[in-house]
């Protein structure tokens, strides 16, 4: 972060100048009544409220808990909100925003129609004439100055199928530029977790807060930022549980606390690190799980030598008594310990450590894998677990596929060329073509090594091509739109031209830092495109006079579709009304843009009345989504969500789980929480969990990095290739000084689970089944049928090797879907791996205790980018130089340095840390326009110690 004071150069008097205009931008009418017509006169159409009135289950939209509510239709009219009582995630319950979204659909300052900015006067415009203006804008700066010069901006509020549309629309338009929320909110959660053990997602469900007998909340207030939360929460505590809170400050969840522990912020991993190296010196670690389930645990301890108590207690102000005791608590509770964190955790210069050494902590307490344990990680936004797992990132494709691998984006063209939900068709060599490429100089500084050419499906294929580059992000997007000397660090950009458009469609902007520099780059830029519920931060904060347009979006309440909550349900909502005013469904909007683009065919999914904001333009983009993410098990078809919907009464509230012999739900999980296989799959609650049947939901770590970690002759051939971290040190040293070259490997040990009959009750370590990831039903018409390597993982008859063997018989016999799926199996390298016995898909591997493609292998405390230690800085400094990292270079060293002179020169003794009101949501601007929220907490304010103010 920049050492210098934000500002946006705007007095009193300007900034509620500005917010008149936000309100007045509401422009189409007053009051909006009950019904709010689709032709924008304010008024509602003939008949609209009908004679009988209907309810539909609906899921509130602001946080990730996922409440189900009813919303009470009138004909089109949204009249009012019963409770959902059978949905076991809230059973019927709604905190204040939630049970306000009837004021919020209801409010006078919805964005009412297209809005254009022309001479400082905001005007209004029909819909083709935005979308004309915005897609030949959009179409003049790619043929000017490339796909990479525009921004997609997307949203953690979308469905699950808008967010999925949006990602494609950026990878047709031929850019990566492309992210949204989830980047400076959870991004560290994911990497850390996954990098960890497989998946970067909460391992465990909300409704097992039931089940703990230790919550370590740190970094989280699930008082007020998730209401709902806490009523699981106290039930655990009222079973006997105890709750510990870690925090900077004292909240409401403090308040509900068994204990509260006041630390400085940024100091997690010392923490963490420190419990850890007590609970080593008591004898008090896991054992039998970090040697059967855990590769690497041997060079963490090296690590642990370095957090002894006192030097542990002079990082985080937490007295070493302290310590000790919190170290006593975890060995008194231990294993049914849950750990869970937000944004405290996740929003610092090392968050991603923060959440390696959380992971670490659980499995050295064998907390991981088991009901009342876990990692709780609580999202923040209502579908931000969706839009990350399927949508708008940078780094990757849907399903987690590395936009670093032609193979990634070979596998994705398959499946929009052979979709036959939409009409559109392209080759991998028609979408690589439409990218730039990056020059020469700056691939090989950013690289370490010359610009080439290889061979890739019979096509010439460029390693600079900008395909292959991960793109600029949320957090940083506004330095693509600025000269260089005006970057952080005056930091180098790594594609071909600078940012000239950007769409913002359901973010923030003030969610994002550095406002005074978003405010210079918005009008940097040729065009800036806002499409919301209501008039934004971002349609008001730049001093433009013209080139702005705002177009207003319907309500997730309004249209169809899925969202995926925390922990990894994905619920089905159907709308309560049509879309109100002249707005469009963000669908629509996405339909619109490819149409006017020229690649509107590979979005047409519905049809006639029903292409755009139809059930069936839902219902076939899942279906698309079904047959494509097979990573992460997306299977979940929208006939079984919404037969979960009709037999919601079956479900339990304690296990999510129906028991309801004779009915189609008996044996699920409520709406198939992530990894579910296929339609014979009930959903996964919990990860990891070894002790259940994986046609049940049982799960072992994935074995996403194959057999071994590297040897040291092998780790040497990696740095020497640029493929490994600039680090020389061998990360295993210590593991391997222990345990020998047997210490490498990735796969867990044998054991005999109760749950297993088959060969000798015994369950052997296996790689990921070749081919999960990227092989299709032999129908892809029936998209949650189990592909082979789906079908085999779960036969007991069936091996990994059977599995390699069928699959090149497949591919040799022209039947296996997609073709060349297969092409790189070589079955001999899998013949040791022949037991028969029922697996994931994904494996039975180990977790890693060593993320040897990280900086840091291990978790190491580094001291925040604004501290106020200088002698901590000193020996706990941030990670230095990072050359293109996401396009951009940075600095954390650098930056460190310079703000932390600047705060000793300033005087500045004071940390600022920010939290979330019950009452708001986001950037406020929903529920700051709505009276009942707006009315419960109508002030910004701060929180100051007596003794300060």
């Amino acid at each position: 972060m920049s050492s210098e004071p934000v500002s946006l150069d705007l007095d009193r008097r300007s900034f509620m100048k500005a917010s008149a205009l936000a309100g007045g931008l509401a422009l189409g009418g007053g009051a909006t009544g009950h019904a709010l017509a689709q032709d924008g006169s304010g008024e509602p159409p003939d008949g609209a409220l009908g004679d009988e009135g209907e309810l539909v289950k609906s899921v509130c939209n602001y946080c990730s808990v996922g409440c189900g509510f009813k919303g009470e239709r009138k004909g089109d009219a949204f009249i009012g909100m019963e409770p959902w009582f059978e949905n076991p995630h809230n059973n019927g319950s709604l905190c204040s925003k939630g049970a306000s979204i009837y004021g919020t659909e209801h409010s006078e300052k919805r964005l009412k129609h297209p809005m254009k900015l022309e001479g400082g006067e905001w005007t209004k415009i029909s819909w083709n004439d935005a979308m004309e203006e915005i897609t030949s804008e959009f179409d003049r700066i790619r043929q000017e100055f490339g796909p990479d010069s525009v921004m997609w901006m997307g949203s953690a509020h979308f469905s699950n199928e808008d967010a999925y549309a949006f990602r494609k629309l950026a990878a047709l338009f031929g850019t990566t530029n492309v992210d949204h929320q989830a980047r400076i909110c959870h991004s560290t959660t994911v990497s850390g977790l996954a990098n960890t053990w497989g998946y970067g997602a909460m391992t465990n469900t909300l409704n097992d807060y039931r089940n703990y007998d230790l919550l370590f909340i740190i970094g989280q207030n699930p008082a007020e930022a998730h209401p709902i939360s806490m009523q699981h929460v106290l039930e655990g505590q009222k079973r006997g549980g105890k709750i510990i809170n870690i925090d900077p400050r004292y909240t409401k969840t403090s308040a509900h606390a068994d204990e509260f522990h006041r630390m400085r912020p940024g100091t997690d991993v010392a923490l963490m690190m420190g419990i850890m190296r007590y609970l080593r010196d008591q004898g008090e670690l896991d054992r039998d799980m970090l040697a059967d389930r855990v590769q690497g645990w041997p060079d963490v301890e090296v690590e642990l030598d370095q957090y002894d108590l006192d030097t542990v207690a002079d990082i985080t102000w937490i007295s070493r008594e302290s310590i000790e005791h919190l170290g006593d608590q975890f060995i008194e509770h231990k294993p049914n310990i849950q750990i869970e964190w937000a944004m405290g955790g996740t929003q610092h210069n090392n968050g991603t450590q923060n959440i390696r050494s959380y992971a670490l902590t659980g499995l050295a307490t064998s907390g991981i894998g088991r009901a009342g344990g876990g990692m709780q990680v609580m999202r923040g936004h209502a579908n931000v677990q969706g839009a990350t797992d399927l949508g708008p990132n940078s780094h990757i494709l849907p399903g987690y596929y590395s936009v670093e691998s032609p193979g990634s984006w070979a596998y994705w063209t398959d499946v929009w060329n052979q979709s036959p939900w939409t009409s559109g068709n392209v080759s991998f060599k028609e979408l690589y073509d439409r990218y730039d490429v990056m020059s020469k100089r700056k691939y090989e500084e950013s690289s370490g090594e010359a610009t080439s050419t290889f061979a890739f499906e019979g096509n010439d294929i460029e390693t600079r091509s900008m395909m292959f580059q991960k793109g600029i992000t949320v957090a940083r997007w506004y330095d693509a739109a600025l000269p260089q000397e005006e970057r952080q660090n005056n930091a180098e950009l790594y594609q071909p031209s600078p940012l000239k458009a950007m769409l913002i469609q359901g973010h923030s902007a003030n969610s994002i830092s550095e406002m005074d520099k978003q405010k210079r780059a918005m009008e940097n830029l040729d065009l800036l495109v806002i499409a919301d519920i209501f008039p934004s931060v971002a349609s008001v904060m730049h001093d433009r006079e013209d080139g702005v347009i705002l177009l207003p979006v319907a309500s997730q309440y309004e249209h169809h579709g899925s969202l995926t909550n925390t922990h990894r349900s994905v619920q089905w909502r159907d709308p309560v009304r049509p879309p109100g005013h002249n707005s469009k469904t963000d669908m629509e909007i996405i339909q619109l843009l490819a149409d006017g683009l020229g690649f509107g065919e590979h979005f047409d999914w519905g049809s006639g009345p029903e292409l755009y904001n139809g059930r069936s333009t839902y219902e076939n983009c899942l279906r698309e989504i079904n047959l494509g993410v097979r990573t992460i098990g997306y299977q979940q078809s929208p006939e079984r969500l919404q037969q979960h919907k009709e037999y919601d009464w079956a479900f339990s509230t304690e296990t999510l789980r129906a028991d309801a012999p004779g009915t189609p739900v008996d044996g699920d999980y409520w709406m198939l929480p992530w990894p579910c296989w296929g339609d014979e799959h009930p959903g996964t609650p919990i990860l990891w969990r070894d002790d259940t049947d994986p046609r049940e939901g049982g799960f072992d770590f994935r074995a996403r990095w194959g057999a071994t970690a590297p040897t040291r002759q092998q780790w040497n051939e990696l740095v020497a290739s640029s493929e490994a971290p600039d680090r020389p040190d061998y990360p295993f040293a210590e593991t391997v000084n222990r345990q020998g070259q047997a210490g490498l490997g990735m796969l867990r040990a044998p054991y005999t689970p109760d749950w297993n009959t088959g060969y000798n009750g015994r369950v052997e370590g296996v790689p990921q089944y070749p081919g999960f990831s990227t092989v299709w039903p032999e129908d892809i018409t029936n998209p949650t049928a189990m592909s082979l390597p789906y079908r085999y993982a779960h036969d007991p008859t069936k091996s990994v090797f059977d599995t390699a063997r069928a699959l090149i018989r497949k591919a040799n016999q022209g039947t296996l879907r997609p073709q060349g799926a297969a092409s790189d199996i070589n079955p001999q390298e899998y013949s040791q791996y022949d037991s028969k016995q029922p697996d994931p898909p994904t494996g039975r591997g180990k977790a890693r205790a060593v993320a040897w493609n990280f900086l840091d292998v291990v978790p190491v405390h580094r001291e925040p980018v604004e501290s106020p230690r200088p002698d901590l800085v000193e020996r706990w400094p941030a990670n230095g130089q990072q050359t293109n990292f996401f396009r951009l270079d940075q600095d954390n060293a650098a930056t460190q340095k310079t703000s932390t002179q600047a705060a000793q020169q300033q005087g500045m003794n004071t940390i600022l840390t920010s939290g979330r009101q019950v009452e708001h949501q986001g950037g406020g601007s929903e529920t700051r326009s709505n009276l009942f929220t707006a009315d419960l907490q109508p002030h910004m304010y701060a929180e100051i110690h007596p003794d300060m103010a």
